[in-house]
């Protein structure tokens, strides 16, 4: 509840899963979906959002962290972290709200201390990006 207010309700009983719900981009269409028990619990995108994803190929990221600037110099932090299975998390989506324009994306990288400099004027919202990192 939100100010006496109801904002949730468990409508498909994911209360009493077996395991704990995890939060992916199952249709990597930006926006986070609520999965468990091999369900998919919730996919709710919110209209008018706008978002970006990176791929990063080529090592893990695991550890590292960064930023990701915009024109109107706002800046978003993130860090990277392993799925919980022991995989490296290598795919990253960051919601940039209305009227975002992303200018680079900077990754601090944790294992080798060197950063990553992606340019980022001119791209496209609402797509995931591939970035190698060797």
């Amino acid at each position: 509840m939100r100010n006496g207010r109801v904002v949730w309700r468990d409508e498909t009983d994911w209360l009493k899963l077996r395991e704990t719900p995890a939060i992916v981009d199952l249709d990597l269409d930006g926006a986070p979906d609520l999965i468990g028990d091999g369900l998919v619990i919730a996919q709710r995108p919110e209209a008018g959002r706008q978002w970006i994803g990176f791929a990063f190929v080529g090592r893990s990221l695991s550890g590292s962290t960064g930023v990701l600037e915009d024109e109107t110099g706002g800046r978003r932090a993130f860090a990277m972290a392993s799925d919980g299975r022991g995989q490296p998390g290598n795919l990253l989506t960051i919601g940039l709200g209305a009227n975002a324009r992303p200018r680079r994306l900077v990754v601090h990288d944790g294992a080798s201390g060197c950063e990553h400099v992606v340019d980022l004027r001119g791209q496209e919202c609402g797509r995931y990006y591939q970035v190698t990192v060797e």
